[in-house]
């Protein structure tokens, strides 16, 4: 027990408990604020993905019927945000 804490309190055994926090408060948190960069990125471009694939599908009769002039109107915002969104010089897919 007495050998316990005084390794616990030795020279070494402190500066690695130091280091260890200090760590853990700067590349620790900067490791946080990347995964929750990470995971916003994530849940932003997923949804975009799918818009673009059902974009890129053709249309069905029904679809025609109900969404109709509504839906070309759409598709044609989000093919402007799309060129606006692209970097300058670069087309946005198609």
């Amino acid at each position: 027990m007495i050998n316990e804490i005084q390794e616990r309190l030795s020279p070494e055994h402190l500066v690695d408990q130091v280091k260890e926090t200090v760590r853990e408060a700067t590349i620790g948190k900067v490791e946080r604020v990347m995964e929750r960069v990470r995971e916003t990125i994530s849940g932003v471009t997923e949804p975009a993905r799918e818009v673009a694939v059902g974009l890129v599908l053709p249309s069905t009769r029904m679809e025609s019927e109900y969404i109709g002039a509504t839906g070309e109107r759409l598709v044609d915002r989000v093919e402007d945000v799309a060129r606006q969104m692209a970097p300058e010089g670069q087309q946005p897919p198609a």
